[in-house]
């Protein structure tokens, strides 16, 4: 009897888990469509851009954890906003090349 209500309450948290994370996918893409059309004329998109940063970061977590539920449309749902957070803020994470000064 203990075996299946862990089964029951495993399969609700991974339902709870799939729909807070497509949520999430859903609503990053709507505010970056809604930020790319628009802009920052609204000031809640102003404000959400202002912290757009933290609100990408959940990405870099949820999107393996996707892969390894192999749950692809999630996945494919939670992709633009890794790639965005990568590719905006890495160059922030990595050593700055070191400047030498030639012999005169």
């Amino acid at each position: 009897m203990m075996q299946f209500k862990s089964q029951r309450t495993t399969r609700w948290v991974q339902r709870a888990f799939i729909v807070l994370a497509a949520v999430y996918g859903i609503g990053l893409i709507l505010l970056l469509v809604v930020r790319w059309v628009i802009g920052e004329q609204w000031m809640v998109i102003a404000l959400l851009n202002s912290g757009l940063h933290l609100l990408l970061m959940p990405a870099l977590v949820l999107l393996p954890l996707t892969i390894l539920l192999r749950r692809r449309r999630l996945a494919v749902l939670l992709a633009p906003a890794f790639v965005l957070f990568v590719v905006w803020y890495l160059p922030l994470f990595l050593p700055r090349p070191v400047l030498t000064l030639a012999d005169a």
